[in-house]
This record gives structure tokens, C-alpha cells and sequence, in this order.
């Protein structure tokens, strides 16, 4: 079966995740077309067609990909590039360019109508499949997304063209269906070979906990630096590492600026997988909501225990606490690092159960759903 596999290459790492290098292992599976932000919906159609696949898996939902049809956005007339739109202290609306990275006035403003995304102009001819993995659309809890150009009303009317929507969570497609959206398919693990994380198990490390997640209301930053301050507290040779990047980013700043003082805290932004995995002794991550955390999977393989929220996006044997209950996040991460006998059981509880996400096992999966697309709909038409 020929199956062309979009997925987005430009991605910036999220937390130790590089997204783009983890996406590589579920693709190799597939056809690879990968995405740059200079692409328009026309170049990824022209792809496909040189292929001309049975069905179009899309693994990232993208601007050129999700754009809806007569989609207009303001745009700076100097570089083409579309603003971002604020309010400063006083409630005016001010105009940003990221590419100029500077305020703009609303006189450099120019209105211009976007083509339809990819999905509209594929959708006719190919069945399509596509992986969600952007919880907070459902769950109402997304507030901003990098690229602006899109939102997510786009996202919505694009997964309602999409053929079959598939879910990594049981979680997820329950939302999905309660939201609608019927295409949705039965939960399919993220495809990652995780056999290389292995190398990353070390006997001695010192006592560094990592809190990694995007820096995001949705994945509750705020929590983490009362959570480091007490676990400090009680563990003096305590370190913490601030993964991550996101819209709250600037007030990381300020609290790590703070924090500097007791030279416990560094805030990292995109960390490089080997780094991250090779030095923390503790993941920590408190979100409100994951569909099925990468990090999550990475630590446990890399032979790190994780403390997390008690949420159905956290999966496989982690150390669970209620949200917001940061005393029982305090008392479980010391416990790690001041208890040997425990530390190593977790460490031996967390590497169970990898099995399940390995290329060739999940790839099955997606061969059942692609036959029965082809079946539901035939080929190209």
C-alpha cells in the first residue's frame, strides 16, 4: 500500500522533546513529505500527487495543511509576514511582527485572504487520515498557539473533512466523540523506537529535577517553582532545570530571575534530548492535560522515574499525584532522591509495558485503519 505521510519538519523542540527528530521514527514507516513554513497548500498537493498514494496520513496539524477556506489575516506590508495582535498596559491594541521582531503601526498593516489549506484540496480525491495530538482544542483549555496564522476554528473544520481522525488516548477519543467528531478512530500509541533512550540509564547522577513541558497555562508552569522550592528546602543539594518554551515564557523569566539568588534554577528552553536524559535523576510534570506524553515515554525509557498529575495522558507505571497537590508532589520527589531502595524500583517499574509503542507493533495498527479507509472510500479517485 503506498501511503504519502506529511508531517511537519519545523517544529521547535518542546521541552526535551525534539519533536521533528521524534515524529522521524513513526514516519519511517510511511512516505516522508516533509513541510517548511515557505510552503503553500498547492507545493504539498503537487507532492502528493507525485506519489499519488491509497491514503494521505497527516501527523501534525500545520497552517498549510489547516487553513480554512476564505481565511484572511493581517499581514505586514513591508515583509509579508502575518502579525501578532496584543494589548499593552493601558488595554491598546498594539501590532507585533515576528519576522521584523519589532511593534509595527496599524498604518503597515495589510488585509490579505489565505488559500485553502492542503486538507481541503486533498480531501476530494484521497482517503485521510490524521493523528490528533493537539489536546486543548477540545478541552477548551488552548489559549494561543505559535503560528497565528490559524485557529482553532481551522482546526476544527479541517478534522471534520479529514476521513478518520486518530487519537493516541483512550482519553482523547472519548473528548472527540463527545465533541462530534464520529470519524474518530480507535486509539493508536505514538510510533517511537524508544531502544535508544536505554543509553541514557546511568548508576550515579546527581540530583537534578527536571520540570519539562511547554511553558503553557495548560501544562501549569506556575506549580513547578513552589513544588522545586519546597523539595529545596528539604534536599540541599536539590537542582532544577525549567524546560521548555511557550507564551508564559517572559514570566519564566522573571521567576527564574528571582529564583537566580540560590543558584538552583536554570531555565533551559529547547533541551536536546541526550542532554536532559544524561543529567536528571527526576521528571517532573504537573500539566492539566496530554494526550500521551512524549516526555513522559522518553524518561521512563531513559531509566528516569517521573512525578506527575494524575491524568489519563500520563500513561504507564509513573508516580501519579492529585493536581495542585504539591505536598504530595514535595514528599514523592524527596522520597526519590533520598531513598535508593525506592528510586531503583521505580526505575525498574518505569521501563515496563515499552513494547507497545515500537514501530512495528503500531504500524499494524495503521495498516487496519488505512484498509479499512480504502475499503470505506476506494482509491483516488
Amino acid at each position: 500500500m503506498e501511503v504519502a505521510h506529511i508531517v511537519q519538519q519545523d517544529v521547535d523542540g518542546v521541552g526535551s522533546s525534539e519533536q521533528a527528530k521524534t515524529m522521524n521514527d513513526e514516519i519511517e514507516y510511511f512516505t516522508n513529505i516533509p513541510l517548511d513554513k515557505n510552503q503553500n497548500a498547492d507545493d504539498i498537493y503537487n507532492k502528493v500527487n507525485a506519489i499519488d498514494p491509497d491514503v494521505v496520513f497527516i501527523s501534525t496539524f500545520a497552517p498549510q495543511l489547516s487553513t480554512a477556506p476564505g481565511k484572511e489575516v493581517q499581514i505586514h506590508d513591508k515583509c509579508g509576514q502575518s502579525v501578532q495582535t496584543r494589548k499593552d498596559e493601558d488595554g491598546n491594541k498594539i501590532f507585533l511582527c515576528p519576522n521584523c521582531d519589532q511593534q509595527i503601526e496599524e498604518s503597515e498593516l495589510e488585509d490579505k485572504q489565505l488559500p485553502p489549506g492542503a486538507i481541503y484540496k486533498l480531501a476530494e480525491e484521497y482517503p485521510i487520515a490524521a493523528r490528533i495530538s493537539i489536546n486543548e482544542i477540545e478541552l477548551g483549555l488552548g489559549t494561543i498557539i505559535p503560528q497565528h496564522r490559524f485557529t482553532y476554528a481551522d482546526i476544527k473544520r479541517a478534522m471534520r473533512k479529514i476521513d478518520v481522525n486518530i487519537p493516541s488516548s483512550e482519553a482523547q477519543r472519548r473528548q472527540l466523540k463527545a465533541q462530534g467528531y464520529h470519524n474518530t478512530s480507535q486509539p493508536v500509541e505514538p510510533m517511537i523506537d524508544l531502544s535508544r533512550f536505554a543509553e541514557y540509564r546511568q548508576a550515579q547522577k546527581p540530583d537534578l529535577v527536571s520540570f519539562i513541558s511547554r511553558v503553557d497555562p495548560v501544562k501549569a508552569p506556575h506549580l513547578n517553582w513552589s513544588v522545586g522550592e519546597a523539595v529545596a528546602q528539604r534536599v540541599p543539594s536539590a537542582q532544577f532545570w525549567m524546560c521548555g518554551t511557550g507564551m508564559m515564557h517572559n514570566s519564566v523569566q522573571y521567576y527564574g530571575q528571582m529564583n537566580a539568588r540560590n543558584n538552583r534554577w536554570r531555565l533551559m528552553g529547547c533541551v536536546e534530548q541526550e542532554k536532559i536524559y544524561s543529567n536528571s535523576k527526576v521528571v517532573v510534570q504537573m500539566s492539566l492535560s496530554e494526550n500521551h506524553s512524549l516526555t513522559v515515554l522518553e524518561s521512563r525509557a531513559a531509566g528516569i522515574p517521573v512525578v506527575c498529575s494524575d491524568i489519563q495522558g500520563h500513561m504507564g507505571d509513573v508516580v501519579k499525584v492529585g493536581h495542585e497537590r504539591i505536598e504530595e508532589a514535595v514528599d514523592k520527589i524527596v522520597r526519590l532522591l533520598t531513598d535508593d531502595a525506592y528510586y531503583e524500583t521505580k526505575v525498574k517499574d518505569g521501563v515496563k509495558g515499552l513494547d507497545r509503542y515500537n514501530p512495528s507493533h503500531v504500524a499494524r495498527k495503521y495498516d487496519r485503519i488505512f484498509k479499512n479507509m480504502k475499503e470505506l472510500k476506494g482509491f483516488k479517485k
